[in-house]
């Protein structure tokens, strides 16, 4: 049986690969050509602007690797700004979590391989019996479990962590995804943010290596993306089983 208390460690794991994602995509160096929309703007003022238009965005992807500690963590997340997410966060070797967040409302769906991760191989199978490929649901008032797992869905989060103590510089325009991407980068903390090189940029990869943890998270604004409830007959309420 998955209680809060090792549901609520399994979140803050993920969240703490999403915060060594942020912490390494802070800024990075060099000089830009001297043709590019983005030419006569300074690198901060650039990440600035990208990060006021991520957050503006009405639908966000955020799909990448992270390692953190020797442990490799995994992102697909699809965002729609002010209603919710959906998508799946994984740990190497431990299964992959697929989520739907609906404003404080959340539903679960551990694979086999994190059931039997988290419960041991006899609960797990008992548990995967029981829930037969549905959701767990819970609209807990108790937001404090469920708080790592909901701030994923906030693009906000992971943008206060680029910006912290982030000083870039400019690197060379380059080709990246079949786009033309300006590199910021921040020498003193090993990673690099791009972001299209137009008149309004966008924040397309964040990537990095610092201190043994490295990742990468490719990003894509204006999706098409519409997050909604699974469907009752694919959930089962997370309070028959202490969520």
């Amino acid at each position: 049986m998955v209680t809060k208390n090792e549901f609520s460690h399994q979140a803050a794991v993920v969240m703490g690969a999403v915060g060594v994602a942020g912490a390494l995509a802070a800024g990075v160096a060099a000089c830009s050509s001297g043709r590019d929309p983005l030419s006569g703007t300074s690198a901060n003022q650039v990440a600035d602007q990208a990060v006021a238009d991520l957050k503006s965005a009405p639908t966000v992807t955020m799909n990448g690797s992270v390692s953190q500690g020797g442990t490799s963590y995994t992102i697909d997340l699809a965002t729609e700004t002010g209603t919710g997410c959906a998508g799946s966060v994984g740990e190497a070797g431990k299964g992959n979590l697929g989520m739907v967040v609906l404003g404080k409302t959340v539903w679960i769906k551990p694979d086999d391989t994190m059931w039997k991760s988290l419960l041991g191989s006899s609960q797990g199978t008992a548990a995967i019996a029981l829930i037969n490929g549905r959701y767990l649901e819970s609209s807990s008032k108790d937001a404090s479990s469920l708080a790592s797992l909901i701030s994923l869905c906030n693009p906000d989060t992971l943008v206060s962590r680029i910006t912290q103590s982030a000083n870039f510089t400019k690197g060379t325009v380059t080709t990246l995804n079949g786009e033309r991407v300006l590199p910021l980068e921040d020498k003193a903390h090993g990673g690099t943010m791009d972001v299209t090189d137009e008149s309004v940029p966008e924040i397309t990869q964040l990537s990095g290596s610092n201190n043994g943890d490295s990742g990468k998270i490719d990003f894509t604004e204006g999706s098409a993306v519409t997050v909604t409830a699974p469907p009752a007959s694919q959930t089962l309420s997370g309070s028959q089983l202490g969520f």
